[in-house]
């Protein structure tokens, strides 16, 4: 499956899923992807969602710098939840731009996938993850602040893998009391 995103294995990905609306941050999140090429460039943003009539994500990307634009990987079609999965297997860290969440579903669909999770603070992120454990809250909306964490990910795979552990164990705990 991930060969149908990058034909480099060694290739991380960076995930987001999500509807294209404004307090999502999608501008947030391609700057964040940015910030994050120049550490490592070896990274891919993949976009799961319904894009296909998104004035706002077709504006952001004619404004995105082409070399960055071909790191991007858009599933506009929407996704199920068989396929979804699929998406959380292959990838190695999920971002979460948005300045609002309820609960967050995606959230915790990606921690119970173990991926470790940047985000920035919200109601619905700080439900799902435990800062520093699981992942990283974020309070500032800086591209910079985020792609600190995510680079940090990135960089320390041992890091990565002992918080894709405890991520799935947090969640699987948290969500079984439910």
């Amino acid at each position: 499956f991930k060969s149908n995103i990058t034909q480099d294995s060694s290739t991380k990905l960076l995930l987001w899923v999500g509807r294209p609306v404004k307090f999502k941050k999608i501008d947030l999140l391609i700057n964040t992807f940015s910030e994050v090429q120049k550490t490592n460039p070896n990274t891919k943003l993949v976009l799961v969602g319904n894009f296909k009539n998104s004035i706002l994500l077709n504006k952001l990307l004619e404004n995105t710098d082409s070399v960055l634009k071909k790191k991007i990987y858009i599933y506009s079609k929407g996704a199920d939840h068989d396929l979804l999965s699929k998406f959380y297997r292959v990838s190695d860290i999920y971002l979460h731009t948005s300045v609002y969440e309820g609960y967050g579903v995606v959230l915790s669909e990606a921690a119970l996938s173990g991926l470790p999770i940047v985000s920035t603070s919200s109601d619905g992120s700080i439900e799902n993850i435990e800062d520093g454990k699981s992942g990283f809250l974020v309070n500032s909306h800086t591209a910079a602040e985020m792609a600190k964490y995510v680079n940090l990910l990135l960089n320390n795979e041992t890091l990565r893998k002992e918080m894709s552990k405890y991520t799935i164990r947090r969640a699987i705990k948290k969500y079984d009391e439910i």
